[in-house]
């Protein structure tokens, strides 16, 4: 039994983290605490086994032959230099037995600015059977551990519905909840700045779908000041991420431009070939531009209304082509496959 430890929000992108885990090793039974109100993207995984009290994993422990910690921005410093050792204590917490294989997969590393945050975490990282990181830059930091790799975030290798595109813009916010990690803004820029994009698309005659990725961390609020500014509303549906997976994928792929602020629309968007349009909140999803050597358009949140309708719509018109990064974003699996045996009891070859 291979146990999972996951960020728990209902987030979109984590739950698909959770789903293409399992999905990949279909002859393999999971373990997975998760609290009951965010379970409903996973109750129809067949092989998942779902724990909805956290004391209660303890009863598996002979059962588990692997620990997988997997989820992206894990390691970043909080705002506090007085928190920087609680946090790492709770990031250490992640572990829950010490003599069970552990690894990380699809993380990066940051934001910091704190050498103390950094050097803690190294020497931990050091000690642990891998880590996959998600980005070069993360990678680059940890480059003299033997136990690390580097390989593209693991949805570019989802497999995604195919679904016809429609004539709509899909918009992709975010709210200013101060977290750990969020850029200093002017939220009431960046909303207008979304309002008046909406307004020209609609002008334009494109229906325009808002799009929240996460109720806990407040998309729907950010979703909703936006609607409520928009002038032609009958043009405009709200679609809030619920745990239903599919269908929310569904209704983002079938647009036609994503206009994308959350780190997996754009992701999503490129894997799927739909022209995307990034707004930067946090560094990493720059260096996921970067390493894509993304050719379009960006622009960084705090500087959103610094930008015309034409320079948006850039990316629209071009439609830049990129590879496929779904061989390269499958090498997060390798590492696990050191750690599993498949059905019949032999290794999994890498």
């Amino acid at each position: 039994m291979i146990m999972i430890i996951f960020y728990s929000a209902m987030n979109l992108g984590d739950d698909l983290f959770v789903i293409h885990l399992c999905n990949h090793y279909q002859d393999k039974q999971f373990l997975m605490y998760c609290p009951y109100r965010f379970s409903h993207a996973f109750k129809s995984i067949a092989n998942l086994k779902l724990v909805y009290n956290k004391e209660n994993i303890r009863y598996y422990h002979s059962s588990i032959e692997l620990q997988i910690l997997i989820g992206g921005s894990l390691f970043m410093q909080p705002e506090s230099k007085d928190d920087i050792y609680n946090k790492f204590l709770f990031n250490k917490s992640y572990r829950y037995f010490d003599d069970i294989p552990f690894i990380i997969v699809g993380t990066n590393f940051g934001p910091y600015d704190n050498i103390k945050h950094y050097e803690l975490h190294k020497e931990w990282f050091s000690t642990l059977n891998h880590i996959t990181f998600r980005d070069k830059y993360s990678f680059q930091l940890f480059d003299d551990l033997k136990n690390i790799s580097y390989a593209p975030d693991m949805i570019f290798s989802y497999l995604l519905p195919k679904v016809e595109r429609n004539h709509t813009i899909g918009i992709s916010c975010i709210c200013n909840n101060n977290r750990i990690g969020l850029s200093k803004y002017n939220e009431k820029n960046y909303i207008d700045f979304l309002v008046e994009l909406c307004n020209m698309y609609i002008e334009k005659g494109y229906n325009v779908a808002l799009y929240s990725f996460c109720i806990m961390q407040k998309d729907s609020v950010a979703m909703q000041k936006i609607f409520n500014k928009i002038k032609n509303k009958e043009q405009v549906s709200m679609i809030e991420y619920n745990g239903d997976t599919n269908s929310f994928l569904k209704d983002l792929l079938s647009c036609e431009y994503i206009i994308g602020t959350r780190f997996h629309s754009i992701v999503l968007a490129l894997n799927a070939g739909i022209p995307v349009f990034p707004i930067i909140y946090n560094i990493k999803t720059k260096n996921l531009l970067t390493d894509l050597n993304f050719l379009g358009h960006y622009v960084t949140i705090e500087d959103c209304n610094n930008i015309d309708f034409e320079f948006v719509d850039y990316n629209r018109k071009t439609n830049i082509k990129y590879d496929s990064f779904s061989e390269k974003a499958l090498k997060h699996f390798s590492c696990i496959e050191r750690y599993l045996k498949n059905s019949e009891g032999t290794v999994y070859d890498e």
